[in-house]
């Protein structure tokens, strides 16, 4: 049976908190059931996060620019991306308004604490309270001498599609 390290990280500070863990397979898939597949297709109609206001301008107004476009590291690549994102965001946003309501209602019933990884993180012992105040993780993953493998987790509850 192999074994995996889980890091979660503070998203926003890059580190300044961490949390380590070694897992077996049977963890790690008790683990990954706690996210949720949420695409960034989802983010282009849907605004996903009203709990400050950054967020929510980042997810109203530029989705595909703040989540894709930044990563983009070759800078010919970037400046078709930036353009493509904008012409993207634009056209999109008359459905990102519609859909910013019933959202916001969402996100006001169903907290951060109703998230699955946050209640994950709750029962672990070690892990800062400081990364449980954070609104964002980053959860790195390092099987063996494989490199680790980040994904960036908003303690945002969305609606998934994995209950169907």
């Amino acid at each position: 049976m192999s074994l995996a390290t889980v890091i979660f990280k503070d998203g926003y500070h890059q580190g300044a908190c961490e949390f380590k863990q070694t897992l077996n397979e049977e963890q790690m898939g008790a683990l990954s059931t706690t996210f949720c597949n949420y695409q960034i297709t989802n983010y282009r109609f849907v605004v996903a996060r009203t709990n400050t206001f950054s967020n929510f301008c980042q997810d109203f107004f530029f989705p595909t620019f703040f989540h894709q476009v930044v990563k983009v590291r070759r800078t010919v690549d970037r400046i078709f991306s930036y353009l493509a994102s904008l012409l993207n965001d634009l056209a999109t946003l008359p459905i990102r308004f519609i859909t910013l309501i019933p959202r916001i209602i969402y996100n006001t019933i169903h907290g951060k604490k109703e998230h699955p990884l946050y209640q994950y993180l709750l029962v672990q012992e070690g892990v800062p309270q400081a990364l449980l105040n954070c609104d964002r993780i980053h959860v790195g993953t390092q099987v063996g001498a494989n490199p680790i493998l980040f994904k960036t987790c908003d303690f945002v509850p969305y609606p998934c599609d994995s209950d169907d």
